[in-house]
């Protein structure tokens, strides 16, 4: 019911914009499928599997273009800002005479008084 309300408003929209010439091969489309769908069902039953083999590669189409289209708008955008950032950072010169950059760790405390003082 919904994909004869989709058929008959594309049809509708494609008759306001090109005139009546080119649905003349769809309305012949849909109503040949009609007739096989009422008169043969099994032999509707191929036809029906390519039209939903269509609708999952296109519907696979979309998804990877709408992945395609957030990688290009967010994560190609963030990386460059990112890169923008993180070489500002990168013209502070080392310190050569450093050994290591490690900064040693105070030695632990007696934990169960560190335990009780928190709660």
């Amino acid at each position: 019911m919904f994909g004869s309300g989709c058929a008959l408003t594309g049809m509708v929209i494609i008759l306001g914009h090109f005139g009546a010439l080119p649905l003349i091969p769809l309305a012949a489309l849909a109503v040949s499928l009609f007739v096989i769908v009422a008169v043969k069902p099994r032999l509707f039953a191929p036809i029906q599997r390519a039209m939903d083999a269509g609708t999952n590669a296109l519907l696979k189409l979309l998804t990877w273009l709408l992945l395609l289209g957030v990688f290009i708008c967010i994560f190609i955008p963030g990386r460059l800002i990112s890169s923008i950032y993180k070489s500002i950072h990168r013209q502070k010169s080392p310190n050569a005479a450093k050994e290591s950059y490690w900064q040693p760790i105070a030695p632990a405390t007696d934990s169960s008084r560190r335990f009780t003082s928190q709660f």
